[in-house]
């Protein structure tokens, strides 16, 4: 396959030209078995005994959160998917780094992180922290970013009707931002801040963190990083689709030209890294090369970008896949080239594909309670990935009915459906998985800023934790339902950007049926 087409080499000047006018797994911390004492999913006796609320004066000094009051489900819900659409994205804005706005929404934050990329000459200042800890792992940042701008693009009448539009915009920009910083040159893309290791030995606040953060780059004269970098410019390439759906045009052909030089330099290396190892494993860079191009060739047109990421799809042997994850996108490539493609016969053959994903997803051991059960790390995460995949499928007449139900039955589990569903009294779920959501929720995430009563007391052990994480998906329960709601589990109750992402799409995928009266209220 030609490096770079003379197509794309065309299509990336014009961009060019028009920028220049004015206008812990834990490998984070994973590793340790589910203990064999871990409790019940939730005590029975705490439907029927008042939450206990963070706020309370003789627990911790009063704050003020910037939280919308819960609105009422839409439709045929049963749980109001546009209000936990609104959490999440306070959960990002948790999550960020460097010199925050001053419209900055999480009152416990402050700036943080100012220095980064100081040792490299290089101002790399600015996205998320990954998860309960403060290294900045570029490649599952990246593929958050994807799959929240995919589900903004695929499903932008349900941010708007949600009145959440400006702000997924805004969080988008945050992450979209940042990597066009980590990619000062054709020949370079930084893809981490921090050093694993380091940064997990310290437990306290991103304000007040004073351990080195060295600098990691791949590229030409490098680590080879196709996965890296051609995840990277999926990210810009689907954020260019929304904000040119906004009609901002100028920052939108700023992502395509930055994803474009990105894709460049992914196919010039042609070669994985393993630089965020062992927090974060790539299995192949195939299926980001395709992941890529697709993206590509939906925000520019140019039929080069198809024709690679038809061929990746190829090479990289993407016709079946495990899961759709910040590992794996062949699931959601299927889903693309079945948009996008023009060949009938290819698009028989990504359909096919996509049913038989959403299919083996819908006849996936379940917990007893209803949750499609994939492994132990992130079981929320991997259900909500899979009802994402499986809503946008169900717009292209993948399983479609089927589809539907299933995602609805993934989601409202989470929600609420695990825990005796709907509390008649307040219309809330008695408890959700979701930090902020319900009477009841997840009250010490594995997350050390929230644990934190100031920059430096900081601990792993107070249940509840001195700041709601509001919005935050947890890693969910094990195989028989078994959740302990403990910061020191970080199994069941870590919390990371790419958890929230599928999660944040389905929601909206959900919201989007309500609206159009295509809901399922049996599942």
């Amino acid at each position: 396959m030609p490096s770079v087409h003379n197509g794309i080499a065309t299509t990336l000047a014009t961009l060019l030209l028009l920028l220049a006018s004015p206008h812990a797994t834990t490998a984070r911390e994973h590793g340790a078995p589910i203990p064999k004492d871990a409790t019940p999913l939730m005590d029975p006796n705490r439907t029927s005994t008042p939450p206990m609320r963070m706020e309370e004066p003789h627990a911790f000094p009063p704050k003020v959160y910037h939280v919308p009051a819960p609105s009422k489900p839409k439709g045929a819900e049963k749980y109001s998917y546009g209000h936990v659409m609104k959490l999440s994205l306070l959960f990002y804005e948790a999550q960020r780094s460097g010199k925050l706005p001053k419209n900055n929404r999480i009152d416990w934050r402050d700036d943080s992180a100012l220095e980064d990329g100081k040792d490299v000459g290089v101002d790399l200042t600015g996205g998320w922290y990954d998860a309960g800890d403060h290294v900045k792992f570029n490649f599952p940042m990246a593929w958050s970013a994807t799959t929240l701008a995919w589900g903004v693009h695929e499903f932008y009448s349900a941010w708007q009707d949600a009145g959440e539009l400006e702000n997924v915009l805004d969080s988008l920009k945050w992450v979209t931002d940042y990597l066009i910083k980590c990619h000062p040159d054709k020949d370079t893309y930084y893809v981490q801040v921090g050093n694993g290791n380091g940064d997990h030995n310290y437990w306290g606040s991103a304000e007040t963190m004073s351990m080195d953060r060295p600098s990691y780059a791949v590229g030409r004269g490098r680590q080879a990083g196709s996965d890296a970098a051609a995840e990277a410019a999926a990210a810009l390439a689907a954020t260019s689709l929304v904000f040119a759906q906004h009609g901002d045009t100028v920052y939108a052909n700023k992502l395509k030209a930055t994803a474009m030089s990105l894709y460049a330099l992914a196919d010039a290396t042609r070669g994985g890294f393993s630089i965020s190892e062992p927090f974060y494993k790539s299995s192949d860079w195939r299926d980001e090369m395709a992941w890529a191009a697709a993206f590509l060739y939906e925000a520019t047109q140019d039929e080069d970008y198809l024709k690679a990421a038809e061929s990746w799809y190829e090479q990289g042997g993407l016709h079946q896949a495990w899961a759709f994850s910040w590992d794996s996108k062949g699931p959601g490539v299927q889903l693309l080239l079945l948009k996008l493609t023009k060949d009938e016969g290819k698009r028989a053959v990504y359909k096919r594909d996509a049913e038989n994903f959403v299919g083996g997803a819908m006849s996936k051991e379940q917990t007893p309670k209803g949750l499609a059960y994939w492994d132990q790390w992130g079981s929320n995460r991997y259900a909500s990935n899979g009802a994402f995949i499986a809503v946008v499928g169900s717009m292209y007449d993948v399983q479609t009915e089927r589809a539907r139900a299933w995602s609805t039955k993934q989601i409202n589990y989470i929600l609420g459906d695990a825990h005796g569903g709907v509390n008649k009294q307040t219309g809330l779920p008695h408890y959700s998985f979701v930090c902020g959501y319900g009477d009841d929720f997840p009250r010490a995430p594995h997350h050390r800023g929230s644990s934190c009563r100031s920059g430096t007391d900081c601990t792993c052990n107070d249940s509840p934790q001195p700041h709601i994480l509001y919005g935050a998906l947890v890693g969910g329960p094990g195989r028989y339902d078994d959740y302990s709601d403990s910061c020191t589990d970080y199994t069941k109750n870590e919390v990371t950007t790419d958890y929230n992402a599928g999660f944040t799409s389905a929601l909206a995928g959900l919201r989007h049926l309500a609206l159009i009266g295509k809901l399922p209220t049996e599942y």
